[in-house]
C-alpha cells in the first residue's frame, strides 16, 4: 500500500520536475535569442528615432541586408 502510494508521489514529482526543466529550457533559449538579437532590435530603433518613417524602409533594408 504505501509502496503504492509512493509509485504515484514519485510519478507526481518526475512530471512536476520534467515541466520545470521545459520551462527552464525555453527561458535559457529565449534569453539567448534577446541577447543575439539585441543590438539588431537598439539599430533598428536608433533608426526609427534618426531616420523618421519616411526614409525608414530604405534605412532598414539597407541596415538588415548590409
Amino acid at each position: 500500500m504505501t509502496q503504492l502510494l509512493l509509485k504515484k508521489e514519485y510519478k507526481e514529482l518526475l512530471g512536476e520536475k520534467e515541466q520545470a526543466e521545459k520551462e527552464l529550457r525555453w527561458f535559457l533559449v529565449k534569453k539567448l535569442w534577446v541577447t543575439k538579437h539585441f543590438d539588431e532590435l537598439k539599430g533598428i530603433a536608433r533608426l526609427k528615432l534618426h531616420g523618421g518613417p519616411k526614409n525608414l524602409s530604405s534605412k532598414l533594408d539597407n541596415y538588415l541586408y548590409a
